[in-house]
Order: structure tokens, then sequence, then C-alpha cells
């Protein structure tokens, strides 16, 4: 589907029930578009077949909240440009050899996030394009030091926002980690020291759904307790009545006969 975006034709873009996402493109700029999850995560995606390629190629540009419109279109725009080149695929090959840190987020995703879970790539990749990549995205991946990446993580934690701190360090870790085995850098800065990250514990509301069903399953659990109670009750009943009857018939049978010449 195509349609010129816009804030309020993403705002509109509706997701099939049973369906993991929806996408719209752009009539402004070819291979530009949208991709919303069902959760309604909105990120701008750009998706066409390069030169010399038999199958078409999509990358995610980023979310929707984070980029303008226009920003997504100049960088489609410089997409369409690079896929169009007779040269892609060879100059990607040469690219490769030493990746800027966004291009070694690309290659991560293609050799390594495409094979895992699609929620750990999901999560992994939205933390590297939304914390790292607008940092150090042009930076050659070779060039990283640990000073880059602290410098991103220390103002997350100082606004008491640990967790995420530390998912930012571990992405960047596990790419540094890759950058290794492929041969872009000599070594992985970020295992040697890392910062102190605060467990602290997170409160969370529950809603009205989720209220709704501790209530039934208590219900449900009062009515469990009930039948064994009952059960229970009715098993000392018996074992009561059965004492009682013994009781008696041991009385019985060791009273003396009553005789009126007893008197």
């Amino acid at each position: 589907m195509r349609k010129k975006l816009t804030a309020t034709t993403i705002a509109n873009l509706q997701v099939e029930e049973g369906k993991a996402y929806a996408k719209l493109f752009d009539t402004e700029v070819t291979g530009l578009g949208v991709r919303k999850t069902a959760k309604g995560v909105a990120s701008f995606i750009f998706e066409k077949r390069p030169a010399g390629s038999g199958v078409a190629k999509q990358v995610t540009i980023g979310r929707c909240k984070d980029w303008s419109i226009e920003k997504a279109r100049a960088r489609a725009r410089q997409l369409v440009v690079d896929y169009s080149s007779p040269d892609y695929l060879s100059s990607r090959v040469l690219k490769a050899a030493n990746p800027s840190f966004e291009q070694a987020v690309e290659l991560y995703d293609e050799l390594v996030l495409s094979q895992r879970a699609a929620s750990y790539r999901y999560k992994t990749l939205g933390t590297l394009r939304r914390y790292l990549i607008p940092k150090i995205g042009l930076l050659k991946v070779s060039d990283i030091a640990r000073q880059h990446i602290l410098g991103i993580v220390t103002p997350i934690m100082q606004g008491n926002r640990n967790p995420t701190a530390q998912m930012v360090w571990e992405a960047a870790s596990n790419l540094m980690t890759f950058a290794v085995r492929h041969g872009y850098r000599d070594d992985n800065p970020l295992i040697r020291i890392k910062p102190e990250f605060k467990k602290t514990a997170r409160e969370r509301v529950l809603n009205l759904e989720e209220i709704r069903a501790v209530w039934l399953a208590t219900n449900a659990l009062s009515e469990v307790h009930k039948a064994a109670r009952q059960q229970l009750q009715d098993k000392e009943l018996v074992v009561i009545s059965d004492s009682m009857v013994w009781i008696n018939q041991e009385v019985e049978a060791n009273m003396e006969p009553y005789s009126d010449a007893d008197d």
C-alpha cells in the first residue's frame, strides 16, 4: 500500500488482527516506508532491490518518534542512490573490510541477530539504533574506545536508568565481540571493567485485566479450598462416628449384667 507519509497517515496505520505488523510506503520517495508492529511501534524502513542483486533488501532507518519524516526521506534518497549503483555489491564488500559502527550493526544483524529469536533481535537492534548509532554511527568500528560508550551510558545512569544503561553497554559489547571475531578490530574494550550498574526494584501497577485475572484465580482457589475442607470434615465425622460406635460396643461388653437380686 502506498500513500504520502505524514504524521496523520502513520498514526492511522492499523495492523490487521492476527498480523505481526503492517507496512505503508511513501509516494514521495521510492523505497521509503513505515512498518508498524501490533504493539504500535512505528519505524521508518527502506526496501529496494540493489543493483546486481536478485532479492529486495530491507533496512530499518529508525523509529518514527526519533526521526522526522523529512529526515527519513533524506536518508532514503541517499539509499536510493547507493542501491542503484552498479558497484553497490562490490563497494559493500570494500566497506565491510573497515566498516563504520552503523555498517557493523547492519552486518551483525545479517550474520548473527537474524539467527536469534525475533524478540531478542528486535530488542538488540532497537537499543543499538536508539542509543548508539546516533552518537557513534559514523565512527569506524575499529576506532571505538571505551570512552565513547561511557559517554553514552553515563548520562543514562545519572538519570537513574541503570537497567537501560546496562542493556546499552551489553549491546555495544556484543557488537565489539562480533567485530573482533570478524577481524574488524583487535579487541573488545568493554569486557575489562564494567560500570557499577545498580539494580533497582521496578514497581508496576496491575491493569484492570490483570486484577480481574487474579480475582478469578483467587475465587477458583477458594472453591478448591472449600471443597477440600468439606472433604476433610466429612472424613473427620466418619472417624468420630466410628469411634463412638467402638466405644459403645466396648462399654456394653464390659458392663456387668443387672439383676434385681443385686439390690
